[in-house]
Parts: structure tokens; C-alpha cells; sequence
């Protein structure tokens, strides 16, 4: 009799064993980060990646890039083409900026999926070819991204690459992943969170490009786009909302309203906001000086993220970081304060150093993260990628001289920044003598070769920029040309089949694509709404847009499958045990 009991309860025991099991697993289960493929892919940063864009009017194309209108095209990605989607450019004051240089060396964007809904990369949607202007070194974003995911804050993939325009080398280019669909799938496991990127309608994307944005001194005073509370109204808030970039209702805006009203209010937060999250955010965001972002005056150059009542902040564009938006001496940006400055109207950033806690948590985070972070390794590392395509980009804002000078630099900016942050985490009096590096040698605002921005003082009363930018440059008239969806120029396809090592595929205008393609083949049979096949040979779910990623490979789903199938083989072999031995 006490056998049966014994048997019993090991039984009992084995099934609690496997459901405790399967509670776990759950939480392996919704762990929110996805690997995406494309992360392996184009997103490499041990080499330099190839993009070859076919259009049917070249000239027309890049005639038109001020507009910011979208155009099809052709793309090849290290070898693998893709055709029918969209290409525009992409900017706000930058495309003006490009075209008073009497360049064409413009920021583009790729929307794969522009015309065909779920159409994507191995899983990427968009991608961003930033032309690195204002930035000799070539690498502020590319440091300020890599720091920011050291530090644990959710930041775009990035890395290089040599774009062509029909076979003609355009220049080497960062590329970027846009902050869209499969960046919120990759970071967050879906897009059922909103996302903003609030910005005044002089300084937003297709909204003029810019061309006010050094002609309203009130472009920096609006209390939206400092995530300011000031009323229930939703029309106060229109350059949240009306910049959203996910799809939102009225109920989605009333929550983002309370949430910035307990923020504003320090109410709360924990229950309205990531504090851990906003706390890395803004320790790095403090390191890289960034004057042009939602700590400066013109208050823009961030995403605002907001999943089920709860905020964090995003990077984005740190091309003028390191002092380039400011300007000044280099010591007052090498020694700018831990705790900011004129910030008391920033609540997304002012709840830190309102509570001792936050500013303890900041404080800590900051020192262990200056203390670990090898700022002369990424550098040095991307440096020696780059180099050598930087002297011979065709295009490049800068000289080859300006560019090793630039990267000196930003190497010593940053060592000597470390040196003034320890100092002041530490409470020390002590100021950094940073006079012998010139701030300007990394690239500034006033980048020369007809650009009309005028070097900014350090730190300006808000509201005071130049009146003026001069006159700016009509938008070029008429229609863009399109190819037809799923067609190359001239109707042609790409060839199917498979090329020999030293056989190059010809291009539809008969030149050949450039050398150094990457590896890989062109795929066979790339019919509408297809896309190339992965080394794994697995497809990605055509509608990105949703919550549907069971295709999409992880890490973490794999595993978790794994042990899903241990715990029910668990679960039933100890019910089998009980009924088995209980008789």
C-alpha cells in the first residue's frame, strides 16, 4: 500500500515537474527580441556590402530627389535582386543642403514593400542609404548606434556599403535599418506597440524637407515635441500624431496624452514609462553631445515609442554628435555636464534628476558603461573596413586627409570625454583641457562647398538661429518615370539561372554589374511578391505588417520549441506513470 503511495507521488511529482516546466518555457516563449535573417545579411559589419539601383531615367530620378516623391526601381543587394519597389530621397535639411553643393550625393530611402504589402528583405521592409554629409569621419552614427545597443537601448542595425546607380559607382554609403515594421518585430516581437517621430512641420520628412528650419525661431519652442503636457486636447499634440508611424486611433492618442501628463507631473512613472530603458537612452545619448535631438533647440531626431502605456525613446541621426551641431570650443563640449543643461522642460529626460533614485540609477549605469565601452576599438576596427573605399569614393563630402583627420579626431574627442565624465561622476572639480583637438575636423554644419549653415554657438538661448538660409532651390516639375510593377527597364528581367565564378550577369542596358557583387547568385524565378531565398533556403511571411513571424527565424523560438516538446513529453509520461502504476 504505501508503494502505491510512494508511486504516487512521484507521479504527482513528475506532472508538477512539467508543468512548472512549461510555465517557464512561456517565459522563454515571449521573450520579446526576434532574429531576424537580414540582421546576418545586410547588416554584416565585418565587410563592405554592394547596392546596385537600376532605374529607367537616372537623371530624373535624382532630378527629383528634393521632392521626396517615390520612384520604381530595381535593386541588387550583394548579389541578390529584387525588383518593383520604391526609392526616394530622403532628408530634411540635408537634400537642400546636397543641392546647393551642385551634388547629387543624396540620403535615399528603399521601401521594399511600397508596392507590394508584405514584400520584403529576409524580413527587412526598409532601408535607409545615409550619405554620412556633415560627418568627415564617416562614422558618427555608426559609433553613437553600436554604443547605444552596447548599452542595451534598442537602435538601429547599421553598416557600409558601395552604392551604384545603373552600374555607376555613387559613392560608399552607411546603411541603415529604417525604425518601421521589422525594426519593432526585431526589437519587440511585434508591432502592436505605436510609434512616433514627433518634429515641428518645417524640420519633418515630406514636409517641406527643411527649408524653414533655420527661418522659424519658434521651431524649437513647440511643448509637443518636447513630449510636454499641456492640455487633453488632441490637436494639441499634432506633431506627435500627425508623425505617427504605425497606424493609431483616438483611444491610442488619449493613452500617449496620460502618459505624458503623469510624466510632465511626476506621477507615477514607473507605471507610464521604461525607466530603465529612458535612463540608458539618455546616459549615452549625454556622451555623444548631441545638440541637434531632443536635448538641443531644434528638439527633433528621436522616435517615441509607446506599447501598452508605457514610453522609451529611440536614436536616430547623429551625423552632427560630438559637437558638430553646436559648435564652440572643444573643451566646453568635452566637458559638457552629466546632468545636461536647460532641460527642466524636457520631462522625458527631467524625471532623472528630479528623484534622487533615477539620478543614483543614472549615475551607476553611466559610470559602469563609460568604464567598460571601448570607444577606440569601434573606431579603429571601422576605420580600417572603410578606409580605403573612403579615398576612392567618387562622390565623398570630404578629402581622404579630412576623412584620417576626422577620425583622429573623434578617437581623442572621445577619450578625452571618458576622462571628463569619470571626473564628474566622481564629483571632482576638475575640467579637461581638450584645446588642442579642433571640433570642425570631425565635420560640422557649416560644411562648405556651397552649404549656407552658419557655425552655431555652444549653447544658445532658445529661439536664436540665423534669420535667414537664403533662397532655396525650386523642386524640379513633372512626373517621374515608372517601371512597370515586376518589370526591369525596357520591360527586361533579370536573368535566370546560374553564373560561373568568373561570369558576370549582364545589366538590362547591356553593361555589366560591378565587380565585387558579394557572394551569392541572382535567384531563378523571382516572380511578383517573391523575394530572394536565404542561404537557409527558408521564405519570410510576406505580410510583415501584422503580428505573423512564424516564419521568421529566432533563436529563441527555436530553443523555446525545444523544450516545449521536452516539457509535454514530460507532462504525458508522468500521466502514463500514474494510470500505469496506480492499478
Amino acid at each position: 500500500m504505501s508503494t502505491n503511495k510512494n508511486i504516487e507521488k512521484i507521479g504527482i511529482f513528475a506532472i508538477i515537474l512539467s508543468l512548472v516546466s512549461v510555465f517557464l518555457l512561456l517565459g522563454f516563449t515571449t521573450e520579446k527580441e526576434f532574429h531576424m535573417q537580414y540582421e546576418d545579411l545586410i547588416f554584416d559589419t565585418s565587410k563592405i556590402h554592394h547596392i546596385d539601383i537600376v532605374l529607367d531615367d537616372k537623371d530624373a530620378f535624382l532630378d527629383s530627389c528634393l521632392s521626396e516623391k517615390y520612384t520604381s526601381c530595381s535593386v541588387v543587394i550583394d548579389g541578390k535582386a529584387m525588383g518593383n519597389v520604391a526609392i526616394r530621397g530622403k532628408g530634411n535639411t540635408s537634400l537642400t543642403s546636397v543641392h546647393a553643393m551642385d551634388s547629387d550625393r543624396y540620403s535615399f530611402k528603399i521601401e521594399f514593400d511600397h508596392y507590394e504589402e508584405g514584400k520584403n528583405y529576409f524580413g527587412l521592409d526598409k532601408l535607409v542609404l545615409n550619405n554620412v554629409i556633415q560627418d568627415n569621419t564617416y562614422m558618427k552614427d555608426y559609433l553613437t548606434y553600436e554604443m547605444m545597443r552596447e548599452a542595451g537601448v534598442n537602435a538601429p542595425l547599421c553598416s557600409y556599403g558601395i552604392v551604384t546607380i545603373n552600374g555607376e559607382e555613387h559613392g560608399l554609403y552607411l546603411l541603415l535599418e529604417a525604425v518601421e515594421d521589422s525594426f519593432l518585430i526585431r526589437n519587440y516581437g511585434s508591432v502592436s506597440g505605436n510609434l512616433y517621430k514627433p518634429d515641428t512641420s518645417e524640420m519633418a520628412g515630406g514636409k517641406g524637407n527643411g527649408q524653414n528650419f533655420m527661418g522659424d525661431k519658434n521651431s524649437g519652442g513647440n511643448n509637443a515635441v518636447k513630449l510636454l503636457y499641456t492640455d487633453d486636447e488632441i490637436s494639441s499634440y499634432s506633431e506627435i500624431f500627425d508623425n505617427a508611424k504605425t497606424d493609431i486611433t483616438d483611444s491610442d492618442k488619449e493613452r500617449l496624452i496620460e502618459c505624458l501628463k503623469k510624466i510632465s507631473e511626476k506621477d507615477d512613472i514607473e507605471s507610464v514609462a521604461d525607466t530603465d530603458s529612458l535612463i540608458k537612452y539618455f546616459a549615452v545619448h549625454n556622451f555623444v553631445c548631441n545638440g541637434d535631438s531632443y536635448t538641443g533647440n531644434m528638439i527633433h531626431n528621436y522616435y517615441l515609442y509607446e506599447d501598452d502605456g508605457k514610453l522609451s525613446m529611440l536614436p536616430w541621426d547623429y551625423n552632427l554628435a560630438f559637437g558638430g551641431f553646436n559648435g564652440g570650443n572643444a573643451s566646453s563640449q568635452v566637458n559638457y555636464s552629466i546632468e545636461y543643461e536647460n532641460i527642466s522642460d524636457r520631462p522625458m529626460v527631467s524625471f532623472i534628476f528630479s528623484d534622487e533614485n533615477y539620478k543614483q540609477k543614472y549615475y551607476d549605469f553611466y559610470y559602469d558603461f563609460i568604464s567598460k565601452i571601448d570607444t577606440e576599438k569601434i573606431i579603429s576596427e571601422a576605420d580600417a573596413l572603410i578606409s580605403s573605399y573612403v579615398e576612392k569614393d567618387p562622390t565623398k563630402f570630404c578629402t581622404y586627409e579630412e576623412y584620417k583627420e576626422g577620425v583622429k579626431t573623434l578617437t581623442e574627442f572621445c577619450n578625452l570625454r571618458k576622462e571628463s565624465v569619470l571626473s564628474q561622476l566622481s564629483s571632482e572639480e576638475k575640467l579637461i583641457d581638450a584645446s588642442n583637438i579642433n571640433l570642425s575636423s570631425m565635420g560640422t554644419m557649416n560644411i562648405g562647398k556651397g552649404g549656407n549653415f552658419e557655425s552655431l554657438p555652444a549653447y544658445r538661448p532658445e529661439g536664436q538661429v540665423p534669420d535667414e538660409m537664403g533662397e532655396m532651390p525650386e523642386i524640379p516639375e513633372g512626373e517621374i518615370p515608372q517601371i512597370p510593377d515586376g518589370e526591369m527597364p525596357d520591360g527586361q528581367q533579370f536573368p535566370e539561372g546560374e553564373f560561373s565564378e568568373n561570369e558576370r550577369p549582364q545589366r538590362p542596358d547591356g553593361q555589366q554589374f560591378p565587380d565585387n557583387m558579394g557572394e551569392g547568385q541572382f535567384p531563378q524565378n523571382m516572380g511578383e511578391g517573391q523575394f530572394p531565398m536565404g542561404n537557409s533556403g527558408q521564405n519570410f511571411p510576406q505580410d510583415m505588417n501584422g503580428q505573423n513571424t512564424e516564419n521568421v527565424p529566432t533563436e529563441n523560438g527555436n530553443n523555446g520549441f525545444a523544450l516545449f516538446i521536452v516539457s509535454i513529453l514530460i507532462l504525458a509520461g508522468g500521466l502514463i506513470f500514474v494510470a500505469v502504476y496506480k492499478r
